[in-house]
């Protein structure tokens, strides 16, 4: 075994939450993972109920549910992910115990980023500094939308340009967890 292999306690979610349970200063980690088509590869921190949640719709996918575009928050930096179950091509929902290492500042920087990573481009589109009244719109629309949709999701960036991508090809979607305020 080489040394870069991480090997994870092989243990049920019950015995991981009597570990937890038993010392709270060994905490239950999640994590769900996720390979996409073109190759990449992303790996994300969650809360147990989105942990459940998106492991039973993977569990459950259908023919149906095939193209509507799922999301959670990755609790490490409080980002909203979007991902388009059409594109994934390998999905795992992950558990470890222990305490686990937060980021460094320099990954703090991009908490504001807005990422898309979309079908057919080899890099992905990066927009920074976006006020949050926009990502919350945008936030909002994307979790209406389905991947059967072929139209365009349009939103303007930092520098008021306009932005449509087709949403048909988004793959996954990377923002600050913003959301439009509930009007009374």
């Amino acid at each position: 075994m080489d040394e870069e292999t991480i090997k994870l306690p092989l243990r049920t979610p019950e015995q991981t939450e009597a570990i937890e349970a038993e010392n709270p200063a060994n905490p239950a980690n999640y994590y769900l993972k996720f390979q996409l088509e073109g190759g990449k590869t992303f790996v994300y921190s969650v809360d147990k109920a989105d942990w459940e949640r998106i492991g039973g719709v993977f569990e459950n996918l259908d023919d149906r549910r095939l193209f509507t575009i799922v999301n959670f928050t990755n609790i490490d930096d409080k980002r909203l992910i979007h991902v388009n179950p059409a594109y994934v091509l390998f999905h795992q929902a992950l558990f470890d115990a222990g305490r686990r290492v937060r980021e460094s500042s320099e990954e703090v920087v991009e908490r504001d980023r807005v990422t898309f990573y979309l079908q057919g481009l080899p890099e992905p589109l990066e927009y920074d500094w976006m006020d949050e009244e926009a990502i919350a719109d945008l936030n909002f629309h994307l979790g209406l939308l389905d991947s059967l949709n072929d139209g365009f999701l349009t939103f303007y960036d930092e520098d008021n340009e306009q932005n449509s991508i087709r949403v048909s090809r988004i793959m996954l979607t990377e923002s600050p967890d913003y959301f439009p305020e509930d009007e009374e």
